[in-house]
């Protein structure tokens, strides 16, 4: 389950918000979670199958009020709303905006882009779906689940840090994460990343008892492709976040009340991107972030 920490970029995105829209917004990204995550750690196509099917049956619950799993239990009440005004499946856009975002996530997973432009259509679809159903549970109004009203430049750009902020654990999983197309620019692989990322070591295993400062990190000969790809990535989400913060449409879209939160994230996002792209961290063995002052200071700026 999803926590906001004291510190945390979404912490200081929700400062100034009220308890009641705070609480929904949680709950609303704990279920944007379970559904965005459903196939991290699944490797045969029958068995995403599955799990697709389930969450079809298991959403259609939610909205009439029948729900099993805890994130759509959560939620269940403002679906179960939208649905007594929307009582058609077809027509129902809590259901449709989650749909949509498990739709994403499966193609993602069961047909890895072969284009960047491609691979950026899959980000686009999947936050949209986010936004949608995140922006609903700030302002309670189901107009906000309609995702065409979410602009396609925030969704890329909150879609492209998600993707470096996790990429150690999805390359990890097997994800192909970036396009054939980019991995071709760059003259690496999947395989070549994931050569790179620390693992914890089995401590059943023989090596378990070996006090080297080595053990869990892996000694590999370096390909020059990684780091271009890597800074290439970085580059790219932040031009992608100072277009969305720039845009009119985006700044219209959520730098106003309820959805402020929204922006204050974007603007933080960027922010961060600027300090990777100045500081150059390994993604698949660093993690930096922003001082909480600095997320402060910055969300404290676009408080309204």
């Amino acid at each position: 389950m999803i926590k906001v920490e004291q510190g945390s970029s979404l912490y200081y995105s929700l400062l100034w918000t009220d308890l009641e829209s705070r609480d929904r917004f949680i709950r609303r990204l704990n279920l944007v979670h379970a559904l965005s995550t459903t196939l991290d750690d699944v490797q045969e196509q029958d068995v995403a199958q599955k799990k697709i099917h389930w969450w079809h049956e298991e959403l259609e619950r939610m909205c009439q009020g029948e729900s099993r799993h805890p994130s759509t239990k959560d939620c269940q009440a403002e679906a179960f709303n939208v649905t007594k005004r929307y009582p058609k499946p077809s027509e129902n856009p809590f259901l449709s905006a989650c749909l949509s975002l498990l739709s994403s996530v499966s193609t993602a997973r069961l047909q890895p882009a072969e284009t960047i432009a491609e691979r950026d259509q899959q980000l686009i679809q999947n936050f949209q779906a986010r936004l949608a159903l995140l922006s609903h549970a700030l302002s309670n109004d189901s107009k906000d689940l309609d995702t065409a009203t979410h602009p396609e430049q925030s969704a890329e750009a909150l879609a492209k840090h998600e993707q470096l902020t996790r990429l150690p654990a999805l390359i990890h999983r097997g994800h192909a994460v970036f396009s054939d197309e980019t991995y071709r620019a760059h003259n690496v692989s999947p395989k070549d990343l994931a050569a790179g990322i620390r693992v914890a070591s089995d401590m059943n295993s023989e090596t378990a008892n070996d006090d080297s400062s080595l053990s869990g990190i892996p000694i590999i000969e370096e390909k020059l492709g990684k780091q271009t790809l890597l800074t290439s990535a970085i580059e790219d989400a932040h031009a992608t976040l100072i277009k969305a913060t720039v845009s009119v449409n985006v700044s219209k879209r959520y730098r106003t009340a309820p959805l402020l939160p929204l922006w204050r994230l974007l603007v933080l996002r960027r922010k961060q991107l600027a300090l990777w792209q100045k500081k150059q961290p390994d993604l698949l063995t660093e993690h930096m972030a922003l001082t909480p002052i600095a997320k402060l200071f910055h969300a404290w700026c676009n408080r309204r």
